[in-house]
């Protein structure tokens, strides 16, 4: 609903449609666990356009944001937070989107803001609470309309860390029947592993590279095109040089995709082997161990100081009264 605008630093992919352009938010996982629920498999979230939910633990409005925009300007998000910390962001996220309504009061209480929150097709719960089914059940009784769609996240470790998340599920699971709940879909989500990548960049001059390293398959692109494909011919092989230094092997388990741009041909070479010998170090240091990445900083440097440390030298620019940047033009007193 907003565009041009980002809310907790997500990407933004603009589509051209005909003679219109679409922005979308790129909806992070790691950040949001409606998002790792349906990554998860989860069928159905109940929320679509023209909706009205009701988000119990709204906090600085992440999810909330992505919801805002799924139900748009025909629904409506009740948005529930305690912490008034987290509530001051909610705030702000409210006021470039009409259709959320923040709510800084205890989800525990839903008398304290029953006549600000209509009766609402779908309830989405994230609070983090030991009593998160009776939660759900005191707002699903108050607002959740007949036929209505609850959706919770239980959080084992905060009901009872003691115990086996099978049995503190299968126990939450009893109490929403008890409350005449009719569970639909169930899944359970493990924690995600982050991806594991570094950023690094080449100087040469005026050309600058950009590498990305992430974990993967031995995949080396510098503008989206292989090394081997890269002009000029001739320089080709200095291109190479990491790679040769230190071994194909190292860079079998990385993807590393290069961007350059600026300055000329050899300067280009120059900046992105730079940044494929530093992208390569600093991932070995960040994921594998120091000493292999001390082997290879080694390997770099005995080699040439270059792959690895940027050159700052420049020419510098001619002056009058002379032939270049210092020499003086011949003068004859007599």
């Amino acid at each position: 609903m907003v565009v041009g605008e980002s809310v907790y630093g997500e990407k933004r992919v603009s589509v051209e449609d005909g003679t219109e352009k679409i922005e979308y938010r790129v909806w992070n996982p790691f950040r949001s666990k409606l998002a790792a629920a349906m990554m998860a498999g989860l069928e159905n979230v109940h929320i679509k356009p023209g909706t009205k939910l009701l988000y119990l633990g709204a906090a600085s409005g992440t999810t909330v944001s992505h919801c805002s925009d799924i139900v748009g300007s025909e629904g409506i998000v009740y948005a529930v937070e305690f912490s008034h910390r987290s509530g001051r962001d909610l705030l702000n996220v409210a006021k470039k989107r009409p259709n959320i309504v923040p709510i800084v009061e205890d989800a525990r209480h839903p008398h304290k803001y029953r006549m600000l929150v209509g009766m609402v097709d779908t309830i989405f719960s994230d609070v983090a609470q030991p009593d998160q089914a009776r939660i759900v059940a005191l707002n699903a009784h108050n607002f959740l309309k007949n036929g209505g769609h609850a959706v919770i996240s239980i959080k084992a470790n905060c009901i009872d860390s003691t115990a086996e998340p099978e049995a503190v599920f299968a126990g939450e699971v009893n109490k929403l029947k008890e409350e005449k709940f009719k569970p639909r879909e169930q899944g359970v989500m493990t924690r995600q592993e982050p991806i594991q990548a570094v950023q690094t960049f080449g100087r040469k001059k005026t050309a600058t590279a950009i590498a990305h390293c992430k974990k993967g398959r031995g995949l080396v692109k510098v503008n989206g095109r292989p090394l081997e494909h890269l002009e000029p011919q001739i320089l080709r092989m200095k291109l190479q040089e990491p790679l040769l230094v230190v071994g194909k092997e190292r860079f079998q388990d990385v993807d590393i995709r290069i961007r350059v741009s600026g300055g000329g041909h050899v300067a280009q070479i120059y900046a992105v082997r730079q940044a494929l010998a530093k992208a390569l170090v600093a991932y070995y240091h960040k994921y594998v161990d120091e000493q292999s990445k001390k082997e290879l900083k080694d390997q770099f440097f005995a080699y040439d100081k270059s792959l690895l440390v940027a050159d700052p030298r420049r020419t510098e620019a001619k002056k009058f009264g002379g032939p270049g940047a210092r020499a003086r033009y011949q003068k004859s007193y007599r």
